[in-house]
């Protein structure tokens, strides 16, 4: 018997009914589940299309300006990079600019993409690669068990494949260079291309040199001469291979005023001085680097440059020396320097008759170099400016050769109070925490509630912050109170990110002032284009002023007076001239104003030069140096001397020990310039005591308190007081 209810459906009728319903419904939502998927995948696809053709049309017109760098955004989308579904796809076939395809990444919100890009509805935020054409989504979606960040993972992600091949790596090019005055330019031509490329970018580099560079025209200019690697490509798909071309290493010589032109760094404007008088002090005008008045080293006018924040800097030009002594058998009794100026990065340069002749150098670190021109009729290319890095930066050069350095005209000072100069603190902290500050007429009277660790408003502080940038200029307080390793910390430091000067670290190199720069400058102004012989006036100006510690100023000349920075600047004070009148040029490096100022006298000069003797002032004053020396022996930033010193040996037998050991070192103005390193037998009678023992560390000029100051003087640093009130130091710029 059937069982039916009222209506006549059988209860068999309404159970199949009902199973089907059930089937129809489970089909409906997973179709439905379905088709939300696909459309929030249609989306991210959708996203990534359109994305992609603007990133390849930015690509075509070279601009990956737009978007945030990666260092601005949290870690969670840096780290999308960092997927296995990405990485295997940005950096296939790239291992090795793995670091350069992801510092090309920048981040794109969903407001920066719609003002960007002019799109609107995307929904998401991206990574994108201009140059390498990739955009990255920061939100992976996954769909049929695939997590999705890229075009290249979709069905058809051939899309932006398919966008480079359109052309071929089929072509060839070739690339040569010329010197048009004093700019080097490298010319690409390509050739033997049968597709449509418009837009064509050259990378290229020192072949000395990691990083490239890129140029978006086939002709661009170069700062440095010597060997490219150049290689033509559009985006990552096209590659026309690398070819190699050499810029003259004449590069940088001017020939109408027959020396290296200064090289200008970002930061770095020229200027020059009106003449002064006995009656009208020079002023300082702005110019730019074609005024044919700019510099003339023939004239005594060394080029000058003012950063920011108007410290003044002066070019010292690549150079060949011969030494001329008044007395070829007593070197103390002084003399004069012989100075042919090299062309560009060579050896080179005009002998009196207009011909090439070559200079020479030392080529191993075994070489003795004789530069007496009684013993010699060779100029010697002055180490300052030469590569050394490969005999142990035997005399204080540099790891590539350069046509030049600046070198800070006045010695360092203090921001802030009678200059113009931006007070700001720099990254380095002051280290010698406990120095306490000097008030008294002898060495027994220090202020033990004032430690000298930071200087605010003039005024020294108590507790430990950064030390504030140094300025360079004249009429304002000697930087004091900062010991070896500070000194070389801060001078470091003076490209870092936001400095006062307006310096960049991508093109400068600063550093504190090495026995071979000293050198180069005391030579230089030895010579005809200098004082010529004569002995350098001295900055002997003390002052008895608020702050009571501060006792140097810089960019004067005078004998041993005591007086204020007020009284300076008011002219009230006799005897005293400040570096842009009349009088106050005669302790300039050239008797003019276009010179360099507080080489004798003002406050000794920390150099960046050591014994190397394992003595514990070292690193506890002079730990910046001990961490930048190699092995123990000299780098591009600090020289070590030889050490000869023995046990229970007298100080000044130490001295003259280490400075006999002292035999192959030249250019630094120490062994060709004096005769003892234990007594005061420098040029002009200058002081001539070498360091060692527990004084490890080398100044230079002297201060204004001692009679044997000036260009050639060289003393042992303070053993136990290092951040001496009477010690300050100088900077250098090179450029990269």
């Amino acid at each position: 018997m059937i069982l039916t209810n009222e209506k006549g459906v059988t209860l068999q009728a309404l159970i199949i009914t009902i199973v089907l319903l059930l089937i129809l419904t489970s089909i409906g939502a997973t179709a439905g589940t379905s088709a939300l998927e696909y459309s929030k995948y249609s989306k991210l696809k959708t996203e990534l299309q359109l994305l992609q053709t603007k990133v390849n049309e930015l690509n075509e017109n070279n601009d990956s300006s737009k978007g945030q760098d990666l260092n601005n955004v949290n870690n969670a989308q840096k780290e999308i990079l960092e997927k296995e579904e990405v990485k295997s796809i940005i950096y296939k076939g790239k291992e090795d600019k793995k670091d350069e395809v992801k510092n090309g990444f920048k981040f794109f919100s969903v407001s920066e993409i719609k003002s960007d890009f002019d799109l609107s509805g995307i929904e998401r935020s991206y990574l994108i690669n201009v140059d390498y054409r990739y955009v990255v989504s920061c939100e992976g979606f996954k769909y049929k068990n695939v997590t999705y960040y890229m075009i290249d993972q979709m069905d058809d992600g051939m899309y932006n494949v398919e966008y480079h091949n359109k052309n071929s790596n089929k072509g060839a090019f070739e690339v040569s260079s010329s010197i048009e005055g004093n700019v080097g330019k490298i010319i690409v031509s390509i050739n033997n291309y049968d597709g449509y490329i418009n837009n064509w970018q050259v990378k290229y580099k020192l072949n000395t040199e990691e990083k490239w560079q890129i140029s978006n025209d086939l002709e661009f200019t170069v700062d440095n001469a010597g060997t490219y690697i150049v290689n033509v490509v559009h985006g990552d798909e096209i590659d026309l291979g690398k070819k190699t071309v050499t810029v003259s290493n004449e590069l940088g010589w001017n020939q109408s005023k027959k020396v290296n032109s200064p090289k200008l760094m970002t930061g770095l404007n020229p200027i020059k001085f009106s003449e002064p008088n006995d009656s009208k002090e020079g002023q300082t005008i702005q110019t730019n680097k074609s005024d044919i008045n700019w510099y003339d080293y023939d004239t005594k006018k060394w080029a000058n440059a003012q950063t920011k924040d108007g410290s003044m800097w002066v070019w010292i030009p690549r150079y060949a020396y011969k030494v001329v002594y008044n007395d070829s058998s007593d070197k103390s009794k002084g003399g004069k320097v012989d100075i042919v100026f090299l062309i560009g990065t060579t050896d080179n340069y005009y002998d009196k008759d207009g011909n090439i002749q070559t200079a020479q150098r030392q080529t191993s670190e075994d070489q003795t170099i004789e530069t007496d021109s009684t013993k010699t009729d060779k100029y010697t290319v002055h180490p300052a400016f030469t590569d050394e890095s490969n005999i142990g930066y035997a005399n204080g050069g540099w790891r590539e050769e350069l046509t030049g350095i600046w070198v800070a005209k006045f010695e360092a000072g203090y921001a802030g109070g009678n200059n113009s100069a931006t007070v700001k603190a720099s990254s380095v902290n002051y280290t010698q925490e406990n120095a306490m500050v000097w008030y008294g007429e002898a060495d027994t009277k220090y202020d033990s509630e004032q430690l000298a660790r930071n200087w605010l408003d003039g005024v020294y502080g108590k507790k430990q912050i950064a030390i504030k940038y140094p300025t360079f200029q004249g009429v304002t307080y000697s930087m004091n109170y900062i010991n070896h390793s500070d000194a070389f910390n801060i001078s470091r430091h003076l490209t870092d990110d936001e400095n006062i000067y307006e310096l960049n670290q991508i093109k400068t190199d600063s550093h504190l002032m090495k026995n071979s720069e000293w050198g180069a400058v005391a030579y230089l102004s030895q010579s005809k284009y200098g004082l010529d012989g004569q002995e350098i006036k001295k900055n002997g100006v003390t002052l008895n002023s608020k702050p009571s510690s501060a006792y140097a100023v810089t960019g004067c000349t005078g004998d041993y007076i005591n007086t204020t920075i007020d009284k300076i600047n008011s002219g009230n004070q006799e005897g005293v001239y400040i570096w842009k009148q009349n009088n106050g040029t005669k302790s300039s490096s050239t008797g003019t104003i276009y010179g360099i100022y507080d080489l004798s006298g003002g406050a000794w000069e920390r150099i960046s030069a050591i014994v190397n003797n394992g003595n514990a002032n070292l690193n506890k004053f002079g730990s910046m140096l001990v961490q930048n020396i190699k092995d123990g022996k000299s780098t591009e930033y600090v020289t070590v001397y030889p050490n000869n010193e023995k046990s229970l040996q007298v100080l000044n037998d130490i001295s003259e020990a280490n400075y006999r050991a002292n035999t192959k070192i030249y250019g630094d103005a120490v062994r060709e310039t004096s005769t003892a390193g234990g007594i005061s037998n420098s040029w002009f009678g200058n002081y001539s005591l070498f360091w060692g023992s527990d004084y490890p560390f080398c100044v230079r000029g002297g201060g204004w308190w001692d009679f044997q100051s000036g260009l050639f003087a060289f003393y042992r640093s303070e053993k136990s007081e290092n951040n001496h009130y009477g010690v300050g130091f100088r900077s250098v710029l090179v450029a990269k």
